[in-house]
């Protein structure tokens, strides 16, 4: 196929047949129609429809094709296979993480999103739990954006955040309200964007349904509250002859809210950076229109079981850059202290400025809580330096006891270096005295892990 046929008419057809088709004739309809999904997915596309009685549209396969290609590239979806560690450290690091998983759940971990987590439940499992509440987040999530507007605390580093406290309760959504895509204004990023919108439009109650990143629309449907009916005669897409399809690309980097359609008007003669996409139905159906073209009706189960894995296999190098000069922010109020850092290569210096900030601040390390967002760019393969990261921060977690509250994997834009963000809260004590914080500068340049707990955890001695 040489040129795009993916028309509105065209996405509208039914594949007659399609549940009747043998092995090779579903081969052969995925040559035609390029379909990036194999036999067993497509023998699984047979099965659903089957079962709702009738066969897909060109679109409904276009758009399952297109959702396959993105969640093959999203991290969340890679599951890790024959690792080779070329430091030694690093192995044991790795093999620690897998013990300590085996013995959670009896496997070992399989995605990076588990090596994230493996410290937090094995702390939980050993009478560690979190106890201040912290939550990351993107700073543009309308979470955090009331986090900040109702005094908590809260920390901004660049593409992610963190708050205390208890999560913020958000207006509800329901069947009958539109949905309105929010871009970032002209002289704003989103993020100030958004807190413009909420606040200027706080009596209409908007409903946020999704934070849309780099991954685009497609992997949200399915966690959409009910059925929703789109338009994409609306949609900001950047890739519009490919029709049902274009749905996985559409709305990058937005915020979708919900809201009543007698505030709509207001929001639109306001001159707001929003675009009407489509509207919540009563029922589980998602509904992709053209104008006057119905391209697919699909109901949000099928979209639940829609999945995309593979391995990949990864080789971690010792880090060899130019030590960049570790950096940690601070922020307190009277009850809590919160400190936070982002880091790119050789996290281990930055998780330890970090605990060494969060300790001048006044930090009861026995109340102390972490937060963390790995940030990696869409891509079949994730760079072995997001694996290295996590293998720093799973030592510092279980070396030093600090519980883990939250846990995120986000999609950044192409080409951007994995980033690992790191916060810690804590409740506030007294300024450390001189003696105590200069035998834990000490232990943190040594790498003492013994001695850095003998100076956060004094009691506990």
């Amino acid at each position: 196929m040489t040129e795009p046929i993916f028309t509105s008419d065209f996405c509208s057809k039914t594949v007659v047949g399609f549940c009747r088709l043998d092995a090779p004739g579903l081969t052969a309809l995925k040559n035609e129609l390029e379909l990036p999904i194999n036999l067993a997915g497509l023998l699984f596309c047979q099965n659903q429809f089957r079962g709702l009685f009738r066969d897909p549209t060109v679109g409904e396969l276009s758009f399952l094709g297109a959702l396959t290609a993105r969640l093959h590239e999203l991290p969340s979806h890679m599951r890790l296979d024959a690792l080779h560690f070329d430091v030694q450290g690093d192995a044991r690091i790795w093999q620690d993480v897998c013990q300590k998983r085996r013995s959670l759940s009896g496997a070992d971990p399989q995605t990076l999103l588990d090596v994230m987590t493996t410290s937090a439940l094995y702390l939980v499992r050993a009478g560690r739990a979190p106890r201040t509440k912290l939550y990351a987040t993107h700073p543009a999530e309308p979470t955090f954006i009331k986090a900040r507007d109702t005094g908590a605390l809260t920390l901004t580093l660049d593409g992610a955040a963190a708050f205390t406290g208890q999560c913020c309760t958000l207006p509800t959504p329901h069947p009958g309200q539109v949905l309105l895509a929010l871009t970032a204004d002209a002289d704003a990023p989103l993020d100030i964007t958004a807190a413009r919108f909420m606040r200027a439009f706080e009596a209409l109650s908007p409903s946020p349904i999704a934070a849309v990143g780099d991954e685009g629309l497609g992997v949200h449907l399915a966690k959409l509250p009910y059925g929703a009916e789109i338009d994409t005669l609306h949609l900001p897409i950047t890739t519009p002859e490919n029709g049902a399809a274009a749905l996985v690309d559409a709305c990058r980097n937005t915020i979708i809210f919900a809201t009543d359609p007698a505030g709509v008007g207001m929001i639109l003669e306001s001159g707001a950076p929003v675009i009407p996409i489509g509207k919540l139905l009563p029922n589980d159906r998602i509904l992709v229109r053209d104008g006057m073209h119905l391209m697919l009706s699909l109901p949000r189960t099928l979209l639940n079981r829609w999945r995309s894995t593979h391995t990949v296999s990864l080789t971690v190098p010792q880090y060899s850059g130019e030590p960049l000069a570790p950096a940690a922010m601070l922020c307190a109020d009277g009850t809590h202290v919160l400190s936070g850092t982002q880091i790119r290569e050789n996290a281990l210096p930055h998780l330890m400025e970090l605990l060494k900030k969060a300790h001048a601040g006044g930090a009861r390390f026995e109340t102390a809580s972490l937060a963390v967002m790995l940030s990696l760019p869409r891509t079949e393969t994730p760079s072995p330096r997001a694996l290295s990261l996590l293998l720093d921060l799973h030592r510092f977690a279980c070396e030093l006891a600090l519980p883990t509250a939250d846990c995120r994997l986000t999609v950044a834009p192409p080409h951007t270096p994995p980033t690992l963000s790191v916060f810690l809260a804590a409740a506030k004590g007294g300024e450390p005295e001189a003696a105590t914080a200069e035998q834990l500068d000490e232990a943190l340049k040594a790498g003492n892990f013994a001695k850095v707990r003998a100076c956060v955890y004094p009691k506990e001695q």
